[in-house]
């Protein structure tokens, strides 16, 4: 049985902890197929997110460096596998955990949750929902702090296919325009508050499979 899609999103949030985040790294130590998904999550999200991201000065990047290699051994004892004709995804894989496990604060906002940070809250779809209907509605949380917001569904593979902008905390697209029946799509919402800062939701998944 593979890892779900929200599995996958948990734990590129780091909300998977504890024994659930101990499963998860084994079964994915030894699943090609979990291994092939969690890279094309982080590669999905690297190629979407065209927000400034503060990348660590010259000394905090050494001392990351450092912790890196001294812990290495790790990253070999969890992620022992074998994938045939998959080294890219293996290279790709372990890039993508050093980077995760062992950085500091510091890191880019992309790979990691930031609790002291304000963001928007999405309540529909869920995440993994099958949209069965060919009018597709997404609503959020709203906030009176927030001037303008921005809803956004992209493609699997990063495009994005529809982008509106709205005062309210709700739109409704029509499916057959801009959605392909039985592909998987994400979607987020951006928002601009009253002092000009720029806010967004977490990524969440759906599938758009009408009657």
């Amino acid at each position: 049985m593979h890892v779900t899609d929200y599995q996958i999103a948990q734990y590129i949030e780091r909300k998977l902890t504890g024994s659930a985040k101990s499963r998860f790294e084994r079964h994915v130590s030894e699943c090609p197929e979990c291994t092939e998904s969690i890279a094309s999550a982080y590669t999905l999200l690297n190629k979407i997110d065209n927000t400034p991201v503060h990348f660590p000065d010259s000394e905090t990047l050494r001392k990351s460096q450092q912790l890196v290699r001294h812990r290495s051994y790790l990253l070999t004892d969890l992620f022992r596998f074998r994938i045939a004709g998959a080294a890219a995804v293996v290279i790709a894989v372990f890039g993508i955990l050093f980077y995760f496990l062992f950085l500091d604060a510091t890191e880019p906002e992309l790979f990691r949750s930031t609790p002291d940070k304000q963001s928007l809250e999405l309540l529909g779809p869920a995440d993994g929902a099958v949209i069965k209907n060919t009018q597709l509605e997404l609503y959020w949380k709203g906030d009176n702090h927030i001037l303008l917001y921005s809803a956004v569904i992209l493609s699997e593979d990063g495009t994005r296919l529809f982008e509106v902008e709205t005062d309210t905390a709700r739109v409704v697209i029509s499916g057959k325009e801009y959605l392909e029946p039985g592909k998987r799509y994400f979607w987020r919402v951006e928002g601009i508050l009253r002092d000009g800062t720029a806010i967004r939701s977490d990524m969440k998944v759906f599938t758009y499979r009408p009657h």
